[in-house]
Protein backbone atom coordinates (compact mmCIF):
# COMPACT_ATOMS: atom_id res chain seq x y z
CA UNK A 1 0.00 0.00 0.00
CA UNK A 2 3.07 2.21 -0.12
CA UNK A 3 2.02 3.68 -3.47
CA UNK A 4 -1.45 4.64 -2.23
CA UNK A 5 -2.15 7.98 -0.52
CA UNK A 6 -3.54 7.69 3.01
CA UNK A 7 -6.20 10.26 3.95
CA UNK A 8 -7.51 11.08 7.42
CA UNK A 9 -10.74 12.63 6.14
CA UNK A 10 -14.11 11.61 7.54
CA UNK A 11 -16.66 11.56 4.69
CA UNK A 12 -19.36 11.03 7.32
CA UNK A 13 -18.77 14.14 9.39
CA UNK A 14 -21.79 16.44 9.42
CA UNK A 15 -19.72 19.12 7.67
CA UNK A 16 -18.64 16.83 4.82
CA UNK A 17 -22.12 15.35 4.44
CA UNK A 18 -23.71 18.78 4.06
CA UNK A 19 -20.84 20.55 2.27
CA UNK A 20 -18.90 17.79 0.45
CA UNK A 21 -17.25 19.73 -2.37
CA UNK A 22 -13.90 20.33 -0.65
CA UNK A 23 -13.54 16.72 0.49
CA UNK A 24 -14.63 15.49 -2.95
CA UNK A 25 -11.83 17.51 -4.55
CA UNK A 26 -9.33 16.15 -2.01
CA UNK A 27 -10.41 12.60 -2.82
CA UNK A 28 -9.99 13.17 -6.57
CA UNK A 29 -6.62 14.82 -6.05
CA UNK A 30 -5.37 11.93 -3.90
CA UNK A 31 -4.97 9.71 -6.96
CA UNK A 32 -6.94 7.02 -8.76
CA UNK A 33 -7.28 5.07 -5.48
CA UNK A 34 -6.54 6.06 -1.88
CA UNK A 35 -6.90 4.71 1.66
CA UNK A 36 -9.35 6.12 4.22
CA UNK A 37 -7.64 5.45 7.53
CA UNK A 38 -10.69 6.13 9.75
CA UNK A 39 -12.72 3.32 8.25
CA UNK A 40 -9.94 1.11 6.85
CA UNK A 41 -11.35 1.17 3.35
CA UNK A 42 -10.13 2.12 -0.07
CA UNK A 43 -11.64 5.11 -1.84
CA UNK A 44 -12.11 5.86 -5.53
CA UNK A 45 -13.38 9.27 -6.66
CA UNK A 46 -12.29 10.00 -10.24
CA UNK A 47 -14.85 9.52 -13.00
CA UNK A 48 -12.84 7.13 -15.17
CA UNK A 49 -11.93 4.82 -12.30
CA UNK A 50 -15.40 4.92 -10.70
CA UNK A 51 -17.00 4.07 -14.05
CA UNK A 52 -14.65 1.14 -14.63
CA UNK A 53 -15.05 -0.16 -11.09
CA UNK A 54 -18.86 -0.16 -11.24
CA UNK A 55 -18.66 -2.11 -14.50
CA UNK A 56 -16.41 -4.76 -12.94
CA UNK A 57 -18.81 -6.96 -10.98
CA UNK A 58 -16.32 -9.83 -10.90
CA UNK A 59 -13.61 -8.09 -8.88
CA UNK A 60 -15.73 -5.49 -7.06
CA UNK A 61 -18.67 -7.39 -5.68
CA UNK A 62 -21.96 -6.23 -4.16
CA UNK A 63 -22.93 -9.38 -2.26
CA UNK A 64 -20.74 -8.42 0.70
CA UNK A 65 -22.94 -5.34 1.09
CA UNK A 66 -23.20 -1.96 -0.58
CA UNK A 67 -22.72 -0.31 2.82
CA UNK A 68 -19.70 -0.11 5.09
CA UNK A 69 -20.47 -3.36 6.93
CA UNK A 70 -19.10 -6.53 5.37
CA UNK A 71 -22.00 -8.98 5.13
CA UNK A 72 -19.56 -11.86 4.87
CA UNK A 73 -19.02 -11.37 8.59
CA UNK A 74 -21.29 -13.92 10.34
CA UNK A 75 -21.92 -11.38 13.11
CA UNK A 76 -23.73 -9.13 10.61
CA UNK A 77 -27.43 -9.89 11.20
CA UNK A 78 -28.78 -7.81 8.32
CA UNK A 79 -30.43 -9.58 5.42
CA UNK A 80 -28.97 -8.38 2.10
CA UNK A 81 -31.10 -6.80 -0.60
CA UNK A 82 -31.89 -9.54 -3.12
CA UNK A 83 -31.06 -7.26 -6.03
CA UNK A 84 -28.76 -4.45 -4.87
CA UNK A 85 -26.56 -6.80 -2.83
CA UNK A 86 -26.31 -9.73 -5.20
CA UNK A 87 -23.80 -10.75 -7.86
CA UNK A 88 -24.29 -12.80 -11.02
CA UNK A 89 -25.79 -15.30 -11.53
CA UNK A 90 -28.16 -14.63 -8.58
CA UNK A 91 -28.44 -10.97 -9.52
CA UNK A 92 -29.06 -11.80 -13.17
CA UNK A 93 -32.06 -13.99 -12.31
CA UNK A 94 -33.88 -11.50 -10.10
CA UNK A 95 -32.97 -8.54 -12.32
CA UNK A 96 -34.58 -10.30 -15.29
CA UNK A 97 -37.84 -10.69 -13.36
CA UNK A 98 -37.76 -7.16 -11.97
CA UNK A 99 -37.02 -5.67 -15.40
CA UNK A 100 -40.42 -6.96 -16.52
CA UNK A 101 -42.13 -5.27 -13.58
CA UNK A 102 -40.26 -1.97 -14.11
CA UNK A 103 -40.50 -2.18 -17.91
CA UNK A 104 -41.00 1.17 -19.69
CA UNK A 105 -44.36 -0.05 -21.04
CA UNK A 106 -45.53 -0.68 -17.46
CA UNK A 107 -44.19 2.63 -16.14
CA UNK A 108 -45.80 4.52 -19.03
CA UNK A 109 -49.19 3.50 -17.65
CA UNK A 110 -48.44 5.50 -14.49
CA UNK A 111 -48.26 8.82 -16.35
CA UNK A 112 -51.92 9.80 -15.63
CA UNK A 113 -51.37 9.06 -11.91
CA UNK A 114 -48.28 11.28 -11.81
CA UNK A 115 -49.81 14.04 -13.95
CA UNK A 116 -53.07 14.19 -12.01
CA UNK A 117 -51.12 14.06 -8.78
CA UNK A 118 -49.10 17.11 -9.85
CA UNK A 119 -52.27 19.06 -10.69
CA UNK A 120 -53.90 18.23 -7.34
CA UNK A 121 -50.72 18.95 -5.43
CA UNK A 122 -50.02 22.33 -7.00
CA UNK A 123 -53.68 23.32 -6.70
CA UNK A 124 -53.32 22.75 -2.96
CA UNK A 125 -49.94 24.33 -2.22
CA UNK A 126 -48.82 26.78 -4.92
CA UNK A 127 -49.41 30.49 -4.51
CA UNK A 128 -47.49 33.73 -4.79
CA UNK A 129 -44.91 34.08 -2.05
CA UNK A 130 -42.61 31.82 -0.06
CA UNK A 131 -42.71 28.03 0.09
CA UNK A 132 -40.34 25.23 1.12
CA UNK A 133 -39.36 23.65 -2.19
CA UNK A 134 -38.12 20.46 -0.56
CA UNK A 135 -40.79 19.79 2.07
CA UNK A 136 -43.89 21.28 0.45
CA UNK A 137 -43.11 20.70 -3.23
CA UNK A 138 -40.74 17.79 -3.93
CA UNK A 139 -41.24 15.67 -0.82
CA UNK A 140 -45.00 16.13 -0.59
CA UNK A 141 -45.49 15.39 -4.31
CA UNK A 142 -43.43 12.19 -4.40
CA UNK A 143 -45.07 10.92 -1.22
CA UNK A 144 -48.48 11.52 -2.79
CA UNK A 145 -47.84 9.54 -5.99
CA UNK A 146 -45.12 6.91 -5.52
CA UNK A 147 -46.80 4.91 -2.73
CA UNK A 148 -49.96 4.76 -4.87
CA UNK A 149 -47.96 3.39 -7.81
CA UNK A 150 -46.32 0.82 -5.54
CA UNK A 151 -49.71 -0.04 -4.06
CA UNK A 152 -49.11 0.63 -0.38
CA UNK A 153 -50.68 2.86 2.23
CA UNK A 154 -49.30 6.42 1.87
CA UNK A 155 -47.65 7.37 5.15
CA UNK A 156 -45.25 10.24 4.67
CA UNK A 157 -43.82 10.31 8.18
CA UNK A 158 -43.12 6.58 8.29
CA UNK A 159 -41.66 6.44 4.79
CA UNK A 160 -39.26 9.28 5.61
CA UNK A 161 -38.07 7.31 8.64
CA UNK A 162 -37.50 4.25 6.44
CA UNK A 163 -35.61 6.19 3.78
CA UNK A 164 -33.37 8.09 6.16
CA UNK A 165 -32.50 4.96 8.11
CA UNK A 166 -31.62 3.19 4.88
CA UNK A 167 -29.12 5.93 4.12
CA UNK A 168 -27.72 6.07 7.64
CA UNK A 169 -27.44 2.32 8.20
CA UNK A 170 -25.27 1.91 5.10
CA UNK A 171 -22.60 4.09 6.69
CA UNK A 172 -20.80 3.83 10.03
CA UNK A 173 -22.64 3.21 13.30
CA UNK A 174 -22.56 6.86 14.33
CA UNK A 175 -25.06 9.16 16.02
CA UNK A 176 -27.04 9.53 12.79
CA UNK A 177 -27.46 5.76 12.52
CA UNK A 178 -28.40 5.39 16.19
CA UNK A 179 -31.10 8.07 15.94
CA UNK A 180 -32.63 6.74 12.73
CA UNK A 181 -32.55 3.17 14.04
CA UNK A 182 -34.48 4.23 17.14
CA UNK A 183 -37.06 5.96 14.92
CA UNK A 184 -37.39 2.85 12.74
CA UNK A 185 -37.92 0.62 15.77
CA UNK A 186 -40.85 2.85 16.71
CA UNK A 187 -42.67 1.96 13.47
CA UNK A 188 -41.40 -1.61 13.05
CA UNK A 189 -44.84 -3.23 13.02
CA UNK A 190 -45.97 -0.93 10.19
CA UNK A 191 -42.69 -1.43 8.31
CA UNK A 192 -42.79 -5.21 8.49
CA UNK A 193 -46.46 -5.35 7.50
CA UNK A 194 -45.71 -3.36 4.36
CA UNK A 195 -43.29 -6.03 3.23
CA UNK A 196 -46.08 -8.63 3.02
CA UNK A 197 -48.46 -9.61 0.24
CA UNK A 198 -51.41 -8.78 2.51
CA UNK A 199 -50.46 -5.10 2.55
CA UNK A 200 -50.36 -4.73 -1.23
CA UNK A 201 -53.14 -2.97 -3.15
CA UNK A 202 -54.11 -5.06 -6.21
CA UNK A 203 -52.49 -3.86 -9.42
CA UNK A 204 -49.64 -1.92 -7.83
CA UNK A 205 -45.93 -2.60 -8.23
CA UNK A 206 -45.80 -4.46 -4.92
CA UNK A 207 -48.64 -6.75 -5.95
CA UNK A 208 -46.77 -7.44 -9.19
CA UNK A 209 -43.63 -8.40 -7.25
CA UNK A 210 -45.46 -10.96 -5.11
CA UNK A 211 -47.26 -12.30 -8.21
CA UNK A 212 -43.93 -12.68 -10.01
CA UNK A 213 -42.58 -14.71 -7.10
CA UNK A 214 -45.67 -16.93 -7.18
CA UNK A 215 -45.11 -17.57 -10.91
CA UNK A 216 -41.44 -18.36 -10.36
CA UNK A 217 -40.24 -15.29 -12.28
CA UNK A 218 -38.17 -14.11 -9.32
CA UNK A 219 -36.53 -16.49 -6.84
CA UNK A 220 -38.58 -17.89 -3.93
CA UNK A 221 -38.69 -15.96 -0.66
CA UNK A 222 -37.40 -12.71 -2.17
CA UNK A 223 -40.58 -10.66 -2.70
CA UNK A 224 -40.77 -9.36 0.88
CA UNK A 225 -37.11 -8.36 0.87
CA UNK A 226 -37.56 -6.84 -2.58
CA UNK A 227 -40.36 -4.68 -1.19
CA UNK A 228 -37.95 -3.46 1.48
CA UNK A 229 -35.56 -2.41 -1.29
CA UNK A 230 -38.36 -0.64 -3.19
CA UNK A 231 -39.56 1.21 -0.08
CA UNK A 232 -36.05 2.27 0.80
CA UNK A 233 -34.84 3.24 -2.65
CA UNK A 234 -37.81 4.64 -4.53
CA UNK A 235 -38.57 7.81 -2.62
CA UNK A 236 -35.70 9.79 -1.14
CA UNK A 237 -33.41 9.80 -4.16
CA UNK A 238 -36.12 11.28 -6.39
CA UNK A 239 -37.20 13.74 -3.69
CA UNK A 240 -33.57 14.81 -3.40
CA UNK A 241 -33.05 15.35 -7.11
CA UNK A 242 -36.28 17.27 -7.73
CA UNK A 243 -35.31 19.46 -4.77
CA UNK A 244 -31.82 19.99 -6.18
CA UNK A 245 -33.27 20.85 -9.59
CA UNK A 246 -35.50 23.50 -7.99
CA UNK A 247 -32.51 24.87 -6.07
CA UNK A 248 -30.33 25.22 -9.15
CA UNK A 249 -33.14 26.76 -11.21
CA UNK A 250 -33.73 29.31 -8.44
CA UNK A 251 -30.01 30.13 -8.34
CA UNK A 252 -29.65 30.38 -12.12
CA UNK A 253 -32.32 32.60 -13.73
CA UNK A 254 -30.71 32.10 -17.16
CA UNK A 255 -31.28 28.35 -16.88
CA UNK A 256 -34.84 28.92 -15.67
CA UNK A 257 -35.46 31.09 -18.72
CA UNK A 258 -34.11 28.37 -21.02
CA UNK A 259 -36.39 25.79 -19.42
CA UNK A 260 -39.42 28.08 -19.62
CA UNK A 261 -38.75 28.53 -23.33
CA UNK A 262 -38.10 24.84 -24.05
CA UNK A 263 -39.87 22.23 -21.93
CA UNK A 264 -37.97 19.45 -23.69
CA UNK A 265 -35.09 20.41 -21.38
CA UNK A 266 -36.95 19.16 -18.28
CA UNK A 267 -35.19 15.79 -18.17
CA UNK A 268 -31.77 17.27 -19.06
CA UNK A 269 -32.26 19.75 -16.18
CA UNK A 270 -33.21 16.93 -13.81
CA UNK A 271 -30.19 14.85 -14.88
CA UNK A 272 -27.84 17.83 -14.57
CA UNK A 273 -29.01 18.33 -10.98
CA UNK A 274 -28.62 14.58 -10.44
CA UNK A 275 -25.03 14.87 -11.64
CA UNK A 276 -24.20 17.84 -9.42
CA UNK A 277 -25.91 16.64 -6.22
CA UNK A 278 -25.94 12.85 -6.63
CA UNK A 279 -28.33 11.48 -3.96
CA UNK A 280 -26.31 8.29 -3.78
CA UNK A 281 -23.15 10.25 -3.19
CA UNK A 282 -21.17 7.10 -2.47
CA UNK A 283 -21.66 3.36 -2.39
CA UNK A 284 -19.48 0.42 -1.39
CA UNK A 285 -18.06 -2.54 -3.22
CA UNK A 286 -15.80 -5.29 -1.84
CA UNK A 287 -12.62 -6.50 -3.53
CA UNK A 288 -12.57 -10.04 -4.91
CA UNK A 289 -9.79 -11.88 -6.76
CA UNK A 290 -7.40 -9.72 -8.78
CA UNK A 291 -9.03 -6.39 -7.97
CA UNK A 292 -7.16 -3.45 -9.47
CA UNK A 293 -7.77 0.26 -9.90
CA UNK A 294 -5.69 1.98 -12.59
CA UNK A 295 -3.38 -1.05 -12.50
CA UNK A 296 -2.88 -0.85 -8.72
CA UNK A 297 -3.56 -4.17 -6.95
CA UNK A 298 -5.90 -3.98 -3.95
CA UNK A 299 -6.06 -6.25 -0.91
CA UNK A 300 -8.77 -8.93 -1.12
CA UNK A 301 -12.03 -8.84 0.86
CA UNK A 302 -11.67 -5.14 1.56
CA UNK A 303 -14.31 -2.46 1.25
CA UNK A 304 -14.00 0.27 -1.38
CA UNK A 305 -15.97 3.49 -0.96
CA UNK A 306 -16.98 4.55 -4.45
CA UNK A 307 -17.55 8.32 -4.48
CA UNK A 308 -20.17 8.80 -7.18
CA UNK A 309 -20.79 12.42 -6.23
CA UNK A 310 -17.09 13.27 -6.57
CA UNK A 311 -16.86 11.47 -9.91
CA UNK A 312 -19.86 13.38 -11.22
CA UNK A 313 -18.00 16.66 -10.59
CA UNK A 314 -14.64 15.49 -11.93
CA UNK A 315 -13.08 18.17 -14.20
CA UNK A 316 -11.21 15.35 -15.99
CA UNK A 317 -14.58 14.31 -17.39
CA UNK A 318 -16.70 17.47 -17.38
CA UNK A 319 -14.11 20.23 -17.87
CA UNK A 320 -13.31 23.22 -15.72
CA UNK A 321 -17.00 24.12 -15.46
CA UNK A 322 -17.80 20.75 -13.85
CA UNK A 323 -19.51 22.49 -10.93
CA UNK A 324 -21.72 24.68 -13.13
CA UNK A 325 -25.42 23.90 -13.66
CA UNK A 326 -25.92 23.83 -17.43
CA UNK A 327 -29.09 22.15 -18.66
CA UNK A 328 -27.72 22.05 -22.22
CA UNK A 329 -24.64 20.11 -21.13
CA UNK A 330 -24.08 16.68 -22.63
CA UNK A 331 -24.47 14.73 -19.40
CA UNK A 332 -23.87 11.35 -21.06
CA UNK A 333 -21.84 9.21 -18.71
CA UNK A 334 -22.99 10.74 -15.44
CA UNK A 335 -23.20 8.14 -12.68
CA UNK A 336 -26.20 9.46 -10.74
CA UNK A 337 -28.14 6.30 -11.60
CA UNK A 338 -25.12 4.06 -11.07
CA UNK A 339 -23.47 2.00 -13.78
CA UNK A 340 -22.94 -1.58 -14.85
CA UNK A 341 -25.27 -4.43 -13.92
CA UNK A 342 -26.60 -2.44 -10.94
CA UNK A 343 -27.81 0.49 -13.04
CA UNK A 344 -30.79 1.91 -11.14
CA UNK A 345 -33.90 -0.22 -11.70
CA UNK A 346 -36.23 2.72 -11.02
CA UNK A 347 -34.51 5.36 -13.14
CA UNK A 348 -37.39 5.62 -15.61
CA UNK A 349 -39.89 6.01 -12.76
CA UNK A 350 -37.85 8.91 -11.37
CA UNK A 351 -37.64 10.53 -14.80
CA UNK A 352 -41.38 10.26 -15.34
CA UNK A 353 -42.14 11.71 -11.91
CA UNK A 354 -39.78 14.62 -12.61
CA UNK A 355 -41.27 15.20 -16.06
CA UNK A 356 -44.82 15.33 -14.70
CA UNK A 357 -43.81 17.53 -11.76
CA UNK A 358 -41.94 20.13 -13.80
CA UNK A 359 -44.36 20.13 -16.75
CA UNK A 360 -47.13 21.28 -14.42
CA UNK A 361 -44.83 23.55 -12.42
CA UNK A 362 -43.68 25.40 -15.53
CA UNK A 363 -47.27 26.01 -16.63
CA UNK A 364 -48.03 27.82 -13.40
CA UNK A 365 -44.83 29.53 -12.28
CA UNK A 366 -43.46 32.67 -13.94
CA UNK A 367 -40.42 33.16 -11.69
CA UNK A 368 -38.55 31.28 -8.98
CA UNK A 369 -35.81 32.53 -6.67
CA UNK A 370 -34.23 31.62 -3.36
CA UNK A 371 -35.90 33.14 -0.30
CA UNK A 372 -33.08 32.02 1.99
CA UNK A 373 -30.12 29.71 2.10
CA UNK A 374 -30.84 26.03 1.32
CA UNK A 375 -30.17 23.65 4.22
CA UNK A 376 -28.88 20.12 3.64
CA UNK A 377 -29.78 17.18 5.86
CA UNK A 378 -26.85 15.08 7.14
CA UNK A 379 -27.51 11.44 6.18
CA UNK A 380 -24.61 9.00 5.95
CA UNK A 381 -25.22 7.69 2.44
CA UNK A 382 -27.86 10.05 1.06
CA UNK A 383 -27.31 13.57 -0.24
CA UNK A 384 -30.51 15.52 0.25
CA UNK A 385 -31.82 18.92 1.19
CA UNK A 386 -33.69 19.41 4.44
CA UNK A 387 -35.22 22.79 3.57
CA UNK A 388 -35.30 24.87 0.40
CA UNK A 389 -36.79 28.37 0.95
CA UNK A 390 -38.21 29.59 -2.36
CA UNK A 391 -40.09 32.65 -3.52
CA UNK A 392 -42.62 31.77 -6.21
CA UNK A 393 -44.32 34.17 -8.65
CA UNK A 394 -47.28 32.69 -10.51
CA UNK A 395 -48.49 33.66 -13.97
Amino acid sequence: MSDITVLDIDPFSAENLCYPYESQAAFRDAGPVFWLSRYQTYGVARHAEVTALLENAENFISSAGIGLDNLRNPKMPRQPSPIAEADPPQHTAIRKGMNKIAHPKVIKQWRPLFEEGAVRHFDAVLGNGEIDGLVELSEAYIHSVFPVAVGIEPNRENLLIVGHHNGNAAGPYNDLTKASQAALEGIMDWYQHHQTAAAMVPGGMGDMIFAAEARGEIPPNTASNMMRTVLRGGLDTTISTIGSTLMYLARNPDQWALLKEDHSLIIPAFEEALRLESPTSSIYRTTEGDARVAGIALEPNTKVQVFIGAANRDPRKWGEDAGVFDIRRDHTGHLGFGNGNHLCLGRNIARLEAECFFSEFLKRVAAIELAGEPVFRPVNMLRTLKNLPLKITLH
